[in-house]
């Protein structure tokens, strides 16, 4: 018997995606008659974010008691084969809301920026509810993962210093899918599949750049002072892939389409930099704001561009920095737009922007 995919005859010919858990998107196999093979075997619409096709051969393979006896002789096992992909693990989102809360050092310490910077639009409220920032109960601050359909991925728990805003070294970062699995509270086989830090606010900003950053703190931070862009954080710099298979590529995806400017700290901007040219499904330009100004100690400490704004307010107005970022950017966007093979000159010899002003 041969199965193919099912054609598109309206919404209810497609279904939901095993995988996304989108509606309306996933094809069945189907067999002349038009009944499916399985609920698991079809092929999802969007194959650059998702990517689910398991295909009936497959499916064969993983189970032959399945096989009719007049299909034994035509079966030709496969010994080299991918397995039906598993279905995404979460975590429910009453977790994240029971977790809201301002009772956490890094929202202390970002109340004391605002306040002594007198910066005129904090959105301090804004950033913690877009970002959803949790607290436990011993004020350590929650950076959950939650993507683009907002199923809950993770939490990463991390320990600040109030003042500095430095990450509290004496308290390792913890996890919430791990805290939950020693507490039984998840099955010991469920299993983490990561997405970007902040993911689920793509589809409220449609409009907005993306800017990416390494570290979940950061794009809180430059939310805060910058909301011209849409934040949002790789969690690590191994994240930020153009290698086939890879996690953090498949994190990536989500960005198909979008207007994306990474911004790496002091010490990743050519490993940023080389995998930026790989990444095709979104246009991406590197931005060589901390290149340029970071001193050899910056790069020892590896800043990032929020502490580069954080000391930049220090001696200058807020309103100059931001406009100093916002000039950097626009300069090269506009060149970019225009000329979009500019961005791979720009890469490939190292070009600045230079003020032409007295």
């Amino acid at each position: 018997m041969s199965y193919s995919l099912q054609k598109y005859a309206g919404r209810n010919s497609r279904h939901k995606c095993p995988r996304c858990g989108r509606e309306h998107c996933f094809a069945l196999y189907v067999d002349e008659n038009g009944n499916p093979l399985d609920k698991s075997v079809g092929r999802c619409d969007h194959q650059e974010s998702c990517g689910y096709h398991y295909k009936p051969k497959l499916f064969f393979a993983d189970n032959p008691n399945k096989l009719k006896k007049d299909e034994w002789q035509n079966f030709r096992p496969i010994i080299h084969r991918q397995t039906a992909p598993k279905p995404l693990c979460t975590i429910p989102f009453d977790y994240v809301q029971r977790s809201f809360s301002p009772q956490n050092t890094f929202i202390e310490f970002l109340c004391g920026i605002i306040d002594r910077y007198q910066l005129e639009s904090p959105n301090i409220e804004r950033v913690r509810q877009d970002y959803c920032i949790g607290s436990t109960k011993d004020g350590r601050a929650i950076f959950w993962q939650i993507d683009s359909h907002k199923r809950v991925r993770t939490g990463k728990i991390i320990a600040y210093n109030a003042q500095t805003g430095h990450r509290n070294k004496s308290v390792p970062p913890d996890w919430v899918h791990s805290r939950l699995k020693r507490d039984k509270k998840l099955p010991a086989n469920w299993e983490l599949t990561q997405c970007l830090f902040g993911e689920h606010l793509l589809n409220l900003y449609p409009n907005k750049t993306v800017a990416l950053v390494e570290a979940e703190k950061t794009a809180v931070i430059c939310s805060a002072i910058y909301p011209k862009y849409l934040w949002l954080s790789v969690g690590s710099v191994q994240n930020f892939s153009a290698t086939q298979g890879s996690k953090g590529l498949e994190m990536l995806r989500v960005l198909a389409g979008r207007k994306v400017i990474v911004y790496p700290d002091a010490d990743g901007y050519s490993k940023w930099r080389e995998a930026a040219k790989s990444l095709t499904f979104f246009k991406c330009s590197v931005s060589d704001i901390i290149e340029k100004n970071a001193t050899q100690a910056d790069r020892e400490s590896k800043i990032d561009i929020a502490d580069w704004l954080i000391r930049d307010l220090q001696a200058k107005p807020y309103k100059t920095v931001v406009d100093e970022l916002t000039n950097a950017e626009r300069i090269l966007n506009m060149m970019i737009r225009k000329n979009p093979a500019l961005q791979e000159l720009i890469e490939d010899f190292e070009l600045k922007i230079v003020n032409s002003q007295p």
